[in-house]
């Protein structure tokens, strides 16, 4: 760990490509180059900023980028793809695109993704949804939340298959269980028009979406030292939130049901309003989603990993 440390700042630093260039012997500290290179193209692709990005930083940043694809790194083949497909920095090709893709394809699941998309919109080539099916449903088999969603718009709307609004209901529930913004919108959406899940099912979501509510309520009370800062546990209260449909942030938070301390409750009240959370499961007509939420705080060298858990 602490090498590969060592190693990441070098390459940041571009140190590895001046020891590359000396000669040696040594095939042990050769390998280990290799490895930093490896680990400086892996992090300089990966790098969330990526996405609002539109092509490569400068001609440093395109050696790297290319130098990561020779070495089949897969964030820097999706990367350079995605540049060859939209002209960015490099000549336009889709053909070269869809290469790249390809050799992503089986070491990352946005690799399939991709190739699923061209497919859907016919990118260098006629559409072909049934193309697009398999390559979204092998992303989707690899956990790629935005692919369940694909296949569920792709479902819903009868593209390549007769349409099923069940079957996209299904894959936009998987979607919305690895926290999908996408797949809770549309879930929410087909749900408030037609309730095609049952009862049962729609508050098996919603509880699911509670549950994260409460992790990140705690989480963000631990976090900005509103639960934190106070000692005498166990605390139990009980709040209640109102959500805006489609919105991530709540529209107000309540005390429903006080603690012993005041001061609990009115820290744990503004760090709870601060909490952010994919888009609620509203299920009805209704513009809000209001939900109580129980919790219990317990002192953690007594309990560990209880401080914040929701209380059933």
């Amino acid at each position: 760990m602490f090498k590969e440390a060592i190693l990441v700042v070098a390459a940041s630093a571009g140190m590895l490509d001046a020891a590359a260039a000396q000669p040696t012997g040594d095939q042990g500290l050769q390998k280990l180059l290799e490895r930093g290179r490896s680990i400086r193209n892996m992090t300089v692709c990966s790098d969330l900023k990526r996405a609002d990005e539109s092509g490569p930083r400068d001609a440093k940043d395109l050696a790297f980028v290319q130098d990561g694809a020779m070495a089949n790194e897969p964030a820097c083949l999706i990367l350079l793809g995605r540049w060859s497909e939209r002209g960015q920095g490099v000549p336009k090709d889709a053909a070269q695109a869809r290469t790249l893709y390809e050799r992503a394809a089986p070491l990352d699941p946005m690799g399939h993704a991709a190739l699923g998309r061209m497919a859907e919109q016919g990118v260098g080539a006629p559409v072909s949804y049934a193309q697009a099916w398999d390559q979204y449903s092998q992303a989707a088999a690899n956990n790629d939340a935005g692919s369940l969603v694909a296949l569920g718009r792709m479902a819903e709307h009868g593209l390549g298959r007769a349409p099923s609004e069940r079957e996209a209901v299904d894959y936009y529930r998987r979607a919305a269980r690895r926290w999908n913004e996408q797949g809770w919108l549309e879930l929410d959406r087909i749900q408030s028009a037609r309730a095609v899940m049952t009862d049962s099912e729609a508050k098996l979501e919603q509880s699911r979406w509670r549950s994260l509510l409460g992790t990140r309520v705690a989480d963000v009370g631990e976090r900005t030292g509103a639960t934190s800062s106070f000692k005498d546990f166990p605390y139990e209260v009980i709040l209640r939130f109102a959500f805006r449909r489609g919105e991530h942030a709540p529209l107000w938070v309540r005390v429903a049901s006080p603690s012993k301390d005041p001061a609990f409750d009115q820290a744990l009240q503004q760090a709870a309003a601060s909490v952010r959370m994919p888009p609620a499961p509203v299920f009805s007509k209704d513009t809000s989603y209001e939900v109580e939420l129980p919790m219990r705080f317990k002192q953690d060298k007594d309990e560990p990993g209880d401080a914040g858990k929701k209380t059933r």
